[in-house]
């Protein structure tokens, strides 16, 4: 049940926030702070309910309640933390609240010990944290790349992050000019598509992302398609 309400709760913060009047993409989730907090939080309700048994008990009896705390207490709490911080910001965007469990669970039939199958659980929601990106949405920034060597963009060069959109699986992109030369001029058209997986930013936390080519080609019905082509990975600078 607890599960079930962090869903629906989830859902309906994600829906509220979409839809606020206050709403912009330059302002985002912070996952991994709101993670903390929510963990933290928690840990203070836990170590007051082992001082009050500790008090009212002995410390032995504490020690036995806080261990028994650490399991399907603290998977819910893990879950908890996880699934309300992993909110995916669409503007205008309305999800159907829906009984649901808040994460998928899913087997690896390759390995098999003591007669059991071990088991991944995979939280719902957006894992990227784009506070990184985000902040410097419709703003200019360097595109650096990630080595010269066979470079596409060959030298640092200007950009200005001018629209998000989503696209596959609401995959976050960013439609970009590219300047030829300074923060003026003449321009190229790309997509950047923040890295979301392995090494996503810097050791100066400067944000990976992907550089792709936006062409237009024509379908059998001679209605324009747009083309995406990735052509390096390069990382953001102020």
């Amino acid at each position: 049940l607890f599960f079930f309400g962090i869903s629906i709760f989830a859902t309906i913060l994600n829906n509220a926030l979409n839809n606020s009047s206050f709403f912009t993409y330059k302002k985002t989730i912070d996952i991994d702070r709101i993670t903390k907090r929510i963990l933290m939080y928690y840990g203070i309700v836990f170590i007051i309910q082992f001082v009050l048994i500790a008090y009212e008990y002995s410390v032995g009896s504490a020690l036995f309640g806080l261990a028994k705390s650490v399991f399907m207490p603290g998977l819910i709490v893990a879950v908890c933390a996880a699934r309300l911080s992993r909110l995916r910001l669409i503007e205008g965007r309305w999800n159907p609240v829906k009984m649901e469990l808040p994460f998928v669970v899913f087997g690896k039939s390759d390995t098999v010990y003591t007669g059991f199958t071990p088991f991944n659980l995979r939280i719902k929601g957006a894992s990227f944290n784009e506070i990184y990106l985000s902040k410097h949405y419709q703003e200019y920034v360097k595109l650096v790349p990630i080595s010269n060597r066979n470079s596409f963009i060959q030298v640092p060069r200007w950009a200005y992050l001018e629209k998000k959109i989503h696209l596959k699986n609401d995959d976050s992109y960013y439609i970009t000019r590219l300047y030829h030369d300074g923060r003026e001029g003449d321009f190229d058209t790309v997509l950047l598509k923040p890295k979301a997986n392995g090494i996503t930013r810097t050791k100066n936390d400067n944000p990976l992302v992907g550089l792709m080519d936006i062409s237009h080609t024509t379908d059998r019905n001679g209605k324009s398609k747009k083309k995406y082509k990735f052509r390096e990975w390069v990382y953001l600078k102020t």
